[in-house]
């Protein structure tokens, strides 16, 4: 993925000419509207941890004589993922529209491929195993980022723009679309993720709502409802959901992040500082459990609340909605995969941490690049229109 943003930033270079003109063509990119409401909301979030571990380090939260050691650089490091869509969106404008969609195509072929290649791991476990729990011989979808939740997150994205693809078709063929995005529902079940298993259907559903007239997206509803009923019948099914793995913990870091916030309600213990000190909680008052599940907060609402306290909860809650409307204002099948896609995301976070994740980065970047040169191209064609109209 590293290696992918070194690619970028070459043929940048390469493309533009020079560090200059790649500077001015960002600058550009950063004036656009869409990019500049964008922006306001990162950096707001930006703001946001950096307060977070300021407060740490002026006046940190010490428990059983341990502190947050607060490093600003590597601690602050990740916010740069944020502000790559400022880097990518003006690559991406740069091109000729039959350019971009094939660039888009190699994208949706690629993700069918990997989500091909999921399904054969699933059976074989090729090429990293980590096996089901209660379900010998099959093994979860984690791709190349070898962790279920990871390929879940980021799988989601080009999943939903292979979707649009069947009910306006503008980069792939309907009948490619259709495999593709088969294939990638097929895929992402196979992570075996419960959470997704519940987010994954609320998106379809509210796909089919927004793209469907009534009567079609009833349908719709009605039809996957009952599949989602047939499929819960399969045994292997029924007991991954139903079962209780992972919840206590899950609840007792919920409650310890909620110390957290109870501790320091403005600006939290710290951004990411509240997974080690997570282990200075239970040192400090529950010494008797001798190895606690520590972490950070499987939660995205809860890792802001003890992390960044309720200023980052503020800043995660603009920067979502700032998220949801662009993808709204994209308009057509594309817009409603992008806000649907976007609210699955962020139902998957609920039980995860999935909005600091390095690989899940990566997708939701592209993602965001996607929204906002559609909007700069929504944009373009309507500005001729109201030219034209302004001079009859």
């Amino acid at each position: 993925m590293s290696l992918g943003i070194g690619v970028v930033l070459l043929g940048a270079f390469f493309g533009f000419g020079s560090p200059k003109r790649v500077w001015e063509a960002m600058r550009d990119s950063a004036r656009m509207p869409e990019t500049r409401r964008y922006l306001r909301a990162t950096n707001f979030l930006t703001l946001a941890c950096f307060l977070s571990l300021l407060f740490a380090w002026l006046a940190p939260v010490v428990l059983h004589g341990e502190k947050p050691e607060v490093r600003f650089v590597s601690d602050m490091w990740k916010a740069w993922y944020f502000y790559w869509p400022l880097m990518t969106v003006p690559c991406l404008l740069a091109l000729s529209p039959p350019v971009r969609r094939r660039v888009y195509r190699v994208y949706l072929y690629t993700f069918g491929a990997m989500a091909l290649m999921g399904i054969v791991q699933f059976f074989t476990g090729w090429p990293i195993a980590q096996g089901i729990p209660g379900l010998p011989g099959r093994y979860h979808v984690t791709g190349f980022p070898g962790f279920h939740l990871s390929f879940a997150s980021i799988a989601i994205f080009p999943c939903f723009v292979a979707l649009a693809e069947i009910f306006e078709p503008k980069i792939l063929p309907r009948a490619h679309a259709i495999a593709i995005t088969a294939l990638g529902l097929l895929a992402i079940f196979g992570t075996y993720s419960r959470q997704v298993w519940l987010s994954l259907p609320v998106g379809l559903f509210l796909f089919a709502v927004l793209r469907l007239p009534r009567k079609k997206a009833i349908a719709a509803i009605a039809g996957g409802a009952l599949a989602l009923f047939v499929v819960f019948q399969i045994p292997a099914v029924r007991d991954r959901a139903m079962n209780g793995m992972g919840i206590h913990e899950r609840l007792d870091l919920w409650r310890i992040n909620f110390e957290f916030f109870k501790m320091r309600p403005l600006t939290g213990i710290g951004w990411h500082h509240n997974l080690p000190m997570a282990g200075a909680w239970y040192r400090e008052f529950h010494p008797e459990i001798a190895s606690p599940f520590v972490g950070h907060a499987h939660s995205n609402f809860f890792e802001f609340l003890g992390g960044l306290g309720l200023f980052g909860v503020a800043a995660y809650f603009f920067w979502t909605w700032t998220t949801l409307r662009q993808a709204w204002r994209v308009g057509g099948a594309l817009g409603a995969a992008f806000f649907s896609v976007w609210v699955v995301f962020h139902l998957n976070g609920l039980t995860q941490v999935n909005l600091w994740e390095s690989k899940v980065l990566h997708s939701m970047m592209g993602s965001i690049a996607m929204i906002l040169v559609a909007l700069a191209e929504k944009s373009a064609k309507v500005a001729p229109a109201e030219r034209s109209e302004g001079g009859a």
